[in-house]
């Protein structure tokens, strides 16, 4: 996440960085997909029946 998030980026007050962060994660795992779940986001594969 550091490279991805925070690398090269200033934050004046830690709120900031907090809010990069916490939309970072909704991202990782509502919308980016991943190879080792074929390719589906992790919110997606985890409401998929067993």
């Amino acid at each position: 996440m550091k490279t991805d998030v925070v690398h090269g980026l200033t934050f004046n007050e830690d709120h900031e960085i907090q809010s990069a962060s916490r939309a970072y994660i909704l991202f990782y795992n509502g919308t980016r997909l991943h190879s080792s779940l074929n390719y589906v986001p992790p919110a997606a594969y985890e409401r998929q029946p067993a």
